[in-house]
């Protein structure tokens, strides 16, 4: 954020006489920027991008497996698991729920509080702070904002004004407001499987398999699940994670 147009100028004159960096390249508090040098023949480039940056990427792409594979192994999944008929009638069912979760993304615009959860867990994720509308905690919010950190549509350090104008003004960044849309959403699907596998596994320990199943089946097509677990919001993170507290608890 302290590197300006002038203080490259400075350090670039002496490797080459010609220096063009158009402007829309750096904004304050930006992760990522890049420096053109053009010469007489060719051109050089260089991407340049904080390392911390580069590692919460990284964490963005491995921790929803590694998520997921430790409630599966909480759960008591093995290598064998899948070798039952029941439970690769299950795998079915949720990705039969995937599937019309997904599918709603690109049909369905945003809901008006989707914009304060995307701003405020951009904010984490780009500043470390987390001062935005503090009614909820930040798990949900992370979540939310995780794939749009991932692919560089940030504020671009400007936080200021009104949280939900933030938030649109990254919807709407590089005229692709459908797919930042989408990458909002999807931080939200983990969620959704690991309720699923709950309601399954808790059900099956309760009352047997085919328990297990019809619960997973009113599950999948429940409307109240479906809506908000295709929104960009809290209320399937919250309504996941009670659920698994409780059914460690038991």
């Amino acid at each position: 954020p302290e590197l300006t147009k002038n203080t490259i100028d400075k350090k670039c004159t002496l490797t080459t006489r010609h220096f063009a960096l158009p402007t829309s390249y750096l904004h304050a508090g930006e992760n990522r920027f890049e420096v053109v040098f053009a010469g007489s023949t060719r051109q050089y480039g260089v991407n340049i991008e904080a390392k911390s940056v580069w590692l919460k990427k990284s964490l963005i792409i491995m921790l929803p497996a590694l998520f997921l594979l430790l409630c599966a192994k909480a759960c008591g999944f093995t290598r064998h698991t899948w070798r039952n008929p029941a439970n690769a009638l299950a795998c079915i069912l949720i990705g039969l729920g995937v599937y019309t979760l997904t599918s709603s993304y690109s049909a369905l615009s945003q809901t008006y509080d989707e914009a304060f959860h995307i701003a405020s867990g951009m904010q984490w994720w780009d500043w470390g702070a987390y001062t935005f509308e503090l009614m909820h905690p930040p798990l949900a919010r992370i979540a939310a904002s995780a794939l749009l950190y991932a692919s560089d549509i940030t504020p671009q350090g400007d936080y200021t004004g009104l949280t939900a104008r933030i938030g649109n003004r990254m919807l709407h960044t590089g005229g692709d407001y459908i797919g930042n849309l989408t990458l909002a959403r999807l931080g939200i699907l983990p969620f959704y499987l690991l309720a699923g596998a709950v309601v399954f596994l808790w059900s099956r320990q309760l009352f047997g398999e085919k328990a297990a199943l019809l619960s997973l089946l009113l599950y999948v097509f429940s409307p109240m699940v479906a809506a908000h677990s295709a929104l960009a919001t809290t209320d399937m993170p919250y309504a996941a994670l009670c659920v698994c507290a409780l059914y460690a608890c038991v």
